[in-house]
């Protein structure tokens, strides 16, 4: 049919036509806005899957959904044109599509589906509007390209493994609005070295920044009531804490292996100092454990080799097995009255 790119399949359905594959061998397709009368509204799954010689795509505005893997793996794709009209983007749509270098995501869109840029290594920039509201797990999952991206207001959570190993990823900008940063968010970003958390996050999920090596300083808002499991593991850039009185939870391993870490604030709002928090943190050398705390966990602060001052409340109850193990430079210690359990190996 006239005006139909050779070896484009679709199907109308309706008053629709869906693209369901493409068989073509074109650099460059413009994909039509109507097929036999029918305006196109989508982009169906895995339609150009592994069409690696596609280098650039126009899509029409009369689509208004880019199905799950419509582009996975078209690897020479360097530019594709997304019309305001598209409101959702689905699972790995351009996943793995490792020419791809810029993205504008329009206005339109609020939806963002896991996986979407999923291995999309040579991804320098990417515009999240403000219409966005939902982005999925695994977005954008080791774009090692990526360099910065800001986050806005409307999204209100940042997904599991979202930038799991964006490794050239240097600045993120979170807008106030975002309740959660998910598990394993922003694990593995070595080139971050710097964010700055909004006063709307309430959780920080396990593993979130855990080995950003170059991560110096982390500013951890009043509205935070939860860090997760190994949030800040192996942060060994990171230099001075202050966890505020909003925290009533702190994961185990939380700041474990933070080896530049000198100085650490801990609210009286935390019962329990969680198993390892502050093990292997070997530049540590002054703790004041706040009055509140009752239990200081296993390890939590085993192999602190520099901690030479601590003071430890008469509301702690527990001190863990190893809690202060290899601590070789404390030279005196007086434990309350108040403590009734001290476990295996707490000060060997």
């Amino acid at each position: 049919l006239e005006g139909i790119p050779k070896g484009l399949v679709y199907e109308i359905s309706g008053d629709a036509a869906t693209i369901t594959r493409y068989n073509g061998s074109a650099k460059e397709l413009v994909i039509p806005e109507s097929i036999e009368g029918c305006p196109v509204r989508a982009n169906g799954q895995y339609a150009f899957l592994g069409c690696t010689g596609i280098e650039r795509i126009t899509i029409p505005p009369s689509v208004k959904t880019i199905g799950t893997g419509a582009f996975q793996e078209c690897k020479n794709l360097m530019s594709i044109t997304i019309p305001s009209s598209v409101t959702t983007i689905g699972t790995g749509a351009f996943d793995k599509c490792t020419s791809l270098t810029d993205i504008v995501i329009p206005s339109g869109v609020t939806t963002i589906c896991d996986s979407v840029f999923y291995g999309c290594t040579s991804l320098k920039s990417v515009t999240i509007p403000s219409s966005v509201t939902t982005i999925g797990d695994y977005v954008f999952f080791e774009c090692t390209g990526l360099k910065s991206v800001t986050i806005p207001s409307s999204v209100i959570t940042i997904g599991d493994y979202e930038f799991y190993g964006c490794t050239g990823l240097t600045k993120i900008t979170i807008k106030k609005g975002v309740a959660e940063i998910g598990n394993y968010a922003f694990d593995g970003c070595i080139s971050l070295e710097s964010v700055s958390i909004p006063d709307s996050v309430k959780l920080i999920g396990n593993y979130a920044f855990s080995g950003c090596e170059r991560l110096k300083s982390v500013a951890i808002p009043s509205s935070v009531t939860t860090i997760g499991d190994y949030a800040f593991w192996y942060c060994v850039g990171l230099e001075s804490v202050t966890i505020p009185s909003s925290v009533t939870t702190i994961g185990d391993y939380v700041f474990y292996d933070c080896t530049g870490l000198k100085s650490v604030t801990i609210p009286s709002s935390l019962k329990t100092i969680s198993d390892w928090a502050f093990g292997g943190c070997v530049s540590l050398e002054n703790v004041e454990i706040p009055s509140g705390v009752e239990k200081i966990g296993d390890g939590a602060f085993g192999g602190c080799t520099g901690l030479k001052r601590l003071t430890i409340p008469s509301s702690v109850i527990e001190i863990g097995d190893s809690a202060f193990a290899r601590c070789e430079n404390i030279t005196s210690i007086m434990i309350p009255l108040s403590v009734t359990t001290i476990g295996d190996s707490a000060f060997d």
